[in-house]
């Protein structure tokens, strides 16, 4: 891979330029780094899947665990999932835009290698402007793990993103530093309890 292409933008108002080469980037099959409302995250579109084993094998993360899912509203949650039942919904109501990652039922749509071996998928819908205008643009959610190595913590700056993934992805947002080192929430509410699968930014208070 060449030499990654740096792209300064700005989070809460993205520049269009920024986004249509995002756009670009991601829907022939490239990666991008780019920050979000956690951390910053590297993205592949969902239904590329030499993409997302490239994005495997850059991240070395095993074959059995899938990547959580980014997508910009319900309508896209709905071509995710095979149900939502009624604490995932209370869930959903309280916490979505936001910092949680919900574990639903994966639709039986939804291609081999984006579901778990449980037939689960994690699903996430973010808040900030600059992830919702990616998303948006591309018409389909992302598969966008955190940007870091295994066993590293993620990147909260363009530096530290740059540093780990500059030659490895095809395109870097230097949205600058975020202001928290937390991921987000991770709950799988498929019995009805809510499971904490992971500790992140949002406390919950169901």
């Amino acid at each position: 891979m060449s030499r990654t292409k740096v792209i300064k933008v700005c989070r809460d108002f993205p520049e269009w330029n920024a986004i249509r080469f995002a756009r670009s980037v991601l829907l022939s099959g490239g990666l991008i780094c780019f920050p979000t409302d956690t951390t910053y995250g590297v993205a592949a579109i969902i239904y590329s899947h030499s993409a997302i084993e490239k994005l495997r094998r850059i991240k070395r993360r095993a074959q059995k665990k899938p990547f959580l899912i980014l997508a910009s509203d319900m309508g896209m949650v709905g071509e995710l999932v095979e149900g939502i039942n009624r604490t995932q919904k209370r869930l959903i109501d309280l916490y979505w835009p936001g910092p949680l990652t919900i574990v639903f039922s994966a639709s039986r749509r939804l291609p081999s290698y984006l579901r778990s071996p449980w037939g689960t998928v994690a699903v996430r819908v973010p808040k900030d402007a600059l992830s919702q205008a990616i998303i948006r643009a591309c018409g389909m959610p992302l598969v966008a793990p955190s940007a870091n190595l295994k066993g590293e913590r993620p990147a909260l700056s363009f530096e530290e993103a740059f540093e780990i993934f500059d030659g490895l992805v095809d395109l870097i947002l230097d949205g600058g530093t975020l202001e928290s080192s937390l991921p987000s929430t991770i709950v799988d509410a498929r019995s009805g309890i809510v499971r904490v699968l992971r500790k992140g930014r949002l406390a919950l208070a169901t």
